[in-house]
């Protein structure tokens, strides 16, 4: 048997689901896991460990941008890739951009969410089984459009855009590939032909979404006024006007990094976020019924006192917002940290001592199933959100990390929550989900960095015709 320099675990070079896998090494054998690779290779799991890393030792931390699964052309454009400055200075920027018109526009983004999902109803809600892939891609996609780019896309233009750039097909191969592309590169001798052709096949499925923020960007040029500013891509073009007359002398951050790259990201990730969880939350609402009764009921309440059902009446849905969170948590959509990190100093990971030079793999899903937090962790069950009286228990909720942690966590998280629950609450309040004869219980994910939900299909019956 060949002796390797950085020995550990092999079975996650081929295992079909590496998450569920770190998981349960790390019971085994401790939240910080060896992996067998031609680098230092470990994964972190655990609340606590992840926390101990990501947060508290932030600043001895890197993205490894040796490996050339992020070194594509759009890769290092993003505000993922970034450390130090560069990453300050960007983060800074698109924060700027989704606070101004998303944040501080919240009813105005409501209503768009409700458009958008009148779109999916439209396409779902006949009463017969159906795969709810494209219409739930499309309507996400009418919405993100809007916001990210000032247009409303008619029926035929959604459709079309969610063919090309937002089914799960798509989603599954632009996502899916880059854990294996780590795998890849992370190979020791001998391994490296089963995972020929990943990357190429990666870059490819990525490419065509960062030419259409390009183009966006191009066009709104044309007609940028900074005085009437109309969605964020003119944030984006105002802020890079203002950064380049009125930044320091020594300008580190390039335009096409501010522009296209964080447009790739702002646009892209919400897109895909959006419609995984609303693509798992109907199937949630179909398989368990006594759930989105209880939602519906207190949906109705809300709804009788003249409130639209939505994240401003939030306080007055307690349970629908539990339902949401355990959707992320259930499905734990963010499975692995989307890149991983290298340690450049010593890091103390629960109690262990990782040296200069360690790849880390951060296993979000962990911090699902973990008992000591979650009894009967595979339940589905929302009441373990809610407190003693009826009420969203914060401390729960930070209990887990669909949104990641320390300076690469999510940059929209809270565009990501107020979209959610919008959009769970419109469905449930203008729709009843059944499962159809072919619908699963238990839905199946591809897995990845991301866990992308399986095709089903339900039966979606619009409640005026029930």
């Amino acid at each position: 048997m060949a002796e390797y320099k950085y020995p550990g675990d092999v079975r996650w070079l081929t295992h079909d689901s590496p998450h569920i896998l770190f998981a349960e090494l790390a019971r085994e054998q401790g939240p910080v896991v060896s992996l067998l690779s031609k680098r230092k290779l470990v994964a972190i799991n655990g609340l606590e460990t992840i926390t101990e890393v990501l947060k508290e030792q932030a600043d001895k931390l890197r993205r490894p941008i040796s490996l050339k699964a992020l070194q594509s052309r759009t890769a290092p454009k993003t505000l993922e890739i970034k450390d130090g400055r560069l990453h300050e200075e960007q983060k800074a920027i698109m924060l700027k951009v989704i606070n101004e018109f998303v944040m501080t526009r919240i009813p105005e983004n409501e209503d768009h969410i409700r458009q958008a999902t009148d779109l999916i109803i439209n396409e779902i809600g006949t009463g017969l089984p159906t795969d709810p892939d494209l219409p739930v891609g499309a309507g996400i996609m009418s919405y993100v459009h809007r916001v990210n780019f000032g247009s409303i896309l008619t029926r035929p233009q959604a459709f079309e855009m969610a063919r090309e750039f937002n089914t799960l097909a798509f989603i599954e191969a632009a996502l899916g590939g880059r854990f294996r592309t780590f795998r890849e590169e992370l190979a020791p001798p001998g391994w490296e032909h089963v995972f020929s052709r990943e990357f190429k096949v990666f870059k490819q499925n990525r490419n065509p979404l960062y030419e259409t923020g390009e183009k966006q960007i191009e066009e709104h040029a044309r007609s940028f006024d900074p005085d009437r500013l109309r969605d964020m891509a003119d944030g984006l073009l105002k802020a890079n006007h203002d950064y380049r007359q009125e930044g320091p002398g020594n300008i580190p951050l390039p335009e096409e990094d501010l522009l296209a790259g964080s447009m790739f990201q702002l646009f892209g990730a919400s897109k895909g976020t959006l419609t995984m969880f609303v693509l798992y939350a109907l199937h949630y609402l179909a398989v368990y019924q006594e759930i989105q009764s209880a939602i519906r009921k207190e949906i109705d309440e809300i709804t009788a006192k003249g409130m639209q059902p939505g994240f401003s009446c939030r306080h007055e849905i307690p349970p629908t917002e539990a339902c949401l969170w355990e959707i992320l948590r259930h499905s734990s959509v963010t499975a692995i940290a989307a890149f991983n990190y290298e340690t450049k100093a010593q890091v103390m990971a629960a109690g262990r001592k990782l040296d200069k030079g360690t790849i880390l793999f951060i296993n979000y899903y962990s911090t699902t199933r973990d008992e000591r937090h979650w009894p009967d962790p595979e339940t589905f069950d929302p009441r373990r959100f809610l407190d003693e009286d009826g009420r969203i228990d914060r401390n729960r909720i930070d209990r887990f990390l669909p949104f990641g942690i320390g300076r690469h966590g999510c940059l929209a998280g809270n565009w990501a929550q107020m979209a959610m629950l919008t959009l769970l609450a419109t469905l449930v309040a203008r729709c009843r989900f059944e499962r159809a004869p072919s619908t699963p219980k238990r839905l199946g994910q591809h897995p990845g960095v991301f866990l992308v939900p399986h095709n089903y299909e339900l039966i979606a019956r619009r409640r005026e015709s029930i």
